[in-house]
């Protein structure tokens, strides 16, 4: 730094206020450093740096399943803006393990990360506690808590989940299955409920059969979609809780001699980019990966530390995404289910149950 200072002829201040991107630097004598640094390839110690002022340029990202492709591109979408801030991250991964979650807050505080991304949908007060007592904010996904160094990003997915409802509805359906995620985990709970606002809103029945618990994971779609095809009426399409459940739902489909978007209709919900290059390809209610870096990134970028400053609630709007994988029941389809069921659609001794919740 001494050499970068005698250099562009200004003073070591000057060029520690430029590398951490102070105002209080003109653009002028902050180009005349850049440029300096460039030609002498001079490179911060950012280790360095925060042994000596104890606060690094990190922030910690949390993500429950490494495989997924949803967080995958949310990742690249939050480090793409970081880089642009001069900021870095550091990932960890849980695997959906409370040891993995204990074993990720403690790498964030001990390297020290100005703030944490938790983007796994259980967060524990204890993990709270240990975060803003190490003096590390947080912003959580679709928690929907926040309080003093706490905000969080909730998903609005009834926009979204209504649209895919409608439309489904547009094209003939009337039973339509739905395949959520992991049981009790709150943004699972809000999708289940979007479904069922969404069944409100069209003056759909809900029908307790075709209400099955998924994992978020491809396993879990084909489970469920196998338990929904070995009913004695099974739906005629499907909503899944998000892209993987809704892949398995479709190899089960093709599996059984069916195709989707021809006999079976099957939504996703996040968008994730092999959906749309999938044979069909799969309609889908779209979760702007970009968008949801952002919010978080701002989030965290608020707080600069502080966890005494007052968090607050980002949102992020869904869109239904219309491609292959949807179209009308097929009449024949309809015929044989009506044939064991009286004659009205329904399987023997079943009853449609409308929504009464709001």
């Amino acid at each position: 730094m001494e050499e970068i200072a005698r250099l562009a002829d200004v003073s070591i201040a000057t060029v520690s206020r430029v590398m951490n991107g102070s105002s209080l630097v003109s653009e002028s004598t902050a180009a005349r450093v850049r440029q300096v640094m460039k030609e002498t390839r001079y490179l911060p110690n950012n280790t360095a740096t925060s042994l000596k002022s104890g606060i690094s340029r990190i922030y910690g990202v949390i993500i429950p399943d490494i495989t997924n492709p949803f967080f995958a591109e949310f990742i690249k979408a939050f480090e793409s803006i970081a880089i642009e801030k001069n900021e870095e991250i550091l990932l960890a991964n849980t695997d959906f393990h409370p040891s993995g979650m204990e074993l990720s807050i403690r790498r964030l505080v001990t390297r020290q990360v100005q703030g944490a991304a938790l983007l796994v949908s259980q967060v524990s007060e204890e993990t709270c506690d240990a975060l803003l007592k190490n003096n590390v904010p947080m912003v959580t996904f679709d928690r929907r808590v926040t309080g003093p160094g706490t905000s969080d990003v909730a998903i609005d997915s009834l926009p979204g989940m209504d649209q895919a409802v409608a439309h489904l509805k547009e094209l003939g359906h009337k039973r339509i299955a739905y395949i959520g995620g992991i049981a009790g985990e709150p943004i699972s709970d809000h999708r289940d409920h979007s479904f069922l606002r969404a069944l409100k809103n069209h003056d759909l029945p809900l029908w307790p059969e075709l209400v099955r618990v998924g994992d978020y994971r491809i396993r879990g779609g084909e489970s469920a979609m196998s338990g929904l095809l070995s009913l004695p009426t099974p739906p005629t399409a499907v909503i899944a809780a998000n892209d993987l459940t809704a892949i398995g739902a479709m190899r089960v489909v093709h599996e059984r001699g069916y195709a989707a978007g021809r006999d079976f209709s099957i939504v996703g919900f996040d968008d994730i980019e092999l959906s749309g290059i999938l044979s069909p390809a799969l309609t889908t209610i779209a979760l702007s990966r970009v968008q949801l870096a952002r919010c978080f990134f701002d989030a965290l970028e608020s707080f600069k530390r502080r966890v005494d400053c007052a968090g607050r609630q980002w949102k992020v709007e869904t869109r239904l995404v219309v491609r292959q994988s949807t179209g009308r029941p097929r009449r024949s389809g309809r015929k044989r289910r009506s044939s064991s069921s009286g004659g009205n659609g329904t399987a023997a001794g079943a009853k449609p149950m409308l929504d009464k919740r709001r």
